[in-house]
């Protein structure tokens, strides 16, 4: 074999450069910095390695003649001749992009290369027309008479590195297979029930289901809401979380995280941040303020996280983005402006007699590849057409504004879309589930810490107490010990003194001198059952909600 029968291809990756040797079906692919001479050397010796008979000397001066002819660092801060200012909904992110000519998907591929397994980003995109190509990813796309551009460029994807998207389901997507939005929704619906327990389990369910389905198309929304999960101990926020993992776009799932890698992780990659066990959030470290300031930054379009970084002797201002759908659990709850941006499911422990908590979570993993195979196919398939319903506003009532309409709205535009698919009421589920959880957030009603700490004071009056903050605090952490880890005796009285009930000062101790009927109207005030009688009823009607899509079933229904 001589140099001459070797093709030499060069491609910008990242700041280096991809170079790839061609000769028939023998191919060699390396990623490195093209201007080092040591870079260059080193690839020259692999090279030679891989392809005995190559001639080292004239392949290792083409390569030195090919990085001459490189643009050097000081050509791209040259002055350019100013063109037509470029729209911003021209520079797209390359993992999922969704506009009205053309959708796209890069997946990370790895194939076996002169005996070598080598991975590479591939750009799947299906066209108005319907069209449907895979290429390999580069910085722009001609679309039309334009052109869009791709930014940030991910790094190149790690060698077997799960595409989320399986082989067989490319292949069918490729060879003009459909989906059905209906069929995908309920089968999101039968798995997240099979595994959880859930509260208003038929409107909550298809909520879950929806976010889900947004995770794959929310670039076509100017904000999305996080999904929190809330809860004692034991209430299934980590197992619904699993369920979450398996379907989510792109998931990056983490409980214990520095800030630098979450900001770092999201710019590159993208995808839908998982976090559990999130409750450093509400400490004062810089690294949990830091969090928490890329996840206030995150919910909406453009949101970025700012940050100096080290450039020789000096420093400079670097800009990340970290736009994208986040699922957030933890039991002690938000910090209030975090939780403005979450739509919230307050979970349960499971009954007794629930089978959902001991099922396997990857007992059949073909259900959830075959989710998401569906998930992937339907972003392109109907992307184009769900950029105009994204615009439309019209599912969303008009009582909800504000905030709340940012956080709702992807929802019921997607409800809308679904039901005109067969969902006969989604629709209107989504929207009576949307006004209880608007009206359970701004109730003056009693969260889970509030409820814990008034039983735990009932307790101790009823057994003929009258009991410190100190003595309440004790009482809670039996019920609840984790939740009320970090709890003082002060925070205990501070909890108290909302229901107007305060302490009294007995011989140089303050105590709760607080009978049971002073309990009872807090329980009647309040709405809230902290194990005392009473004849009002301590909690309103559930309504009911009738099933989605009853006579549908996924191909996986249990």
């Amino acid at each position: 074999m001589t140099d001459t029968e070797i093709k030499i291809e060069v491609a910008p990756s990242g700041k280096q450069w991809q170079v790839t040797l061609v000769n028939g079906d023998a191919r060699f692919v390396d990623v490195f910095n093209l201007r080092s001479a040591k870079a260059r050397a080193t690839f020259c010796g692999t090279a030679v390695s891989r392809f005995p008979g190559m001639l080292r000397q004239s392949f290792e001066t083409e390569l030195d003649k090919i990085a001459a002819s490189l643009p050097s660092d000081t050509d791209k801060t040259a002055p350019q001749a100013e063109g037509e200012e470029l729209p911003a909904s021209m520079v797209l992110r390359p993992e999922l992009f969704l506009t009205h000519e053309v959708c796209g998907i890069a997946i990370p591929r790895t194939s076996l290369m002169a005996g070598e397994p080598v991975a590479r980003w591939a750009l799947h995109l299906q066209w108005t027309n319907g069209k449907r190509e895979i290429k390999a990813l580069e910085h722009s796309l001609e679309v039309g008479d334009k052109r869009i551009f791709f930014n940030p460029i991910p790094d190149k994807p790690s060698t077997g590195a799960n595409p989320g998207w399986d082989i067989a389901g490319r292949k069918q997507w490729a060879a003009g297979g459909t989906v059905s939005p209906l069929e995908i929704f309920a089968a999101l619906c039968e798995a997240i029930t099979f595994y959880v327990d859930l509260p208003y389990p038929e409107s909550t369910t298809a909520v879950i289901a929806i976010w889900v389905m947004l995770t794959y198309l929310y670039p076509l929304w100017d904000a999305v809401p996080y999904l929190y999960a809330g809860g004692p101990k034991g209430s299934g926020k980590t197992r619904l979380f699993e369920v979450l993992t398996r379907l989510a776009f792109r998931p990056f799932c983490s409980s214990n995280i520095s800030a630098p890698c979450l900001f770092r992780t999201l710019h590159n990659n993208g995808g839908v941040l998982i976090l559990d066990e999130a409750e450093r959030l509400k400490e004062s470290t810089p690294d949990a303020l830091e969090i928490r300031s890329i996840l206030l930054a995150g919910y909406k379009r453009g949101g970025k996280a700012s940050r100096l970084e080290a450039t020789g002797d000096t420093f400079k201002m670097v800009e990340f983005q970290v736009f994208g759908p986040k699922a957030i659990g933890c039991i002690a709850g938000l910090p209030g402006p975090l939780m403005d941006r979450c739509i919230s499911i307050i979970m349960f422990r499971s009954p007794a007699e629930s089978e959902k908590p001991k099922r396997r979570i990857d007992d059949n993993p073909e259900r959830w590849q075959a989710l998401r195979n569906g998930l992937h196919a339907m972003a392109l398939q109907y992307g184009s057409h769900i950029a105009t319903v994204a615009a439309n506003s019209e599912g969303c009532p008009p009582e909800i504004s504000g905030r709340n309409y940012e956080l709702w709205n992807p929802l019921m535009a997607l409800a809308s879309w679904i039901e005109s698919h067969g969902a006969q009421g989604l629709l209107g589920i989504i929207q009576d589930h949307a006004a209880r959880s608007i009206l359970e957030q701004t109730d003056d009603g009693v969260g889970e810490v509030e409820e814990i700490v008034l039983k735990a004071l009932a307790i101790l009056v009823q057994g003929g107490s009258r009991p410190t903050a100190k003595d309440v605090l004790v009482q809670a952490r039996e019920d609840e010990s984790e939740l009320f880890r970090r709890f003082t005796a002060k925070g205990i009285a501070t909890v108290l003194t909302r229901f107007g009930l305060r302490t009294t000062k007995s011989h140089g101790v303050r105590i709760y001198d607080t009978d049971k009927t002073a309990l009872q109207r807090v329980q009647s005030r309040y709405g809230v059952d902290i194990g005392l009688p009473t004849d009002t009823p301590t909690y309103g009607n559930v309504p009911h909600v009738p099933p989605c899509a009853p006579d549908v079933k996924g191909k996986n229904h249990e």
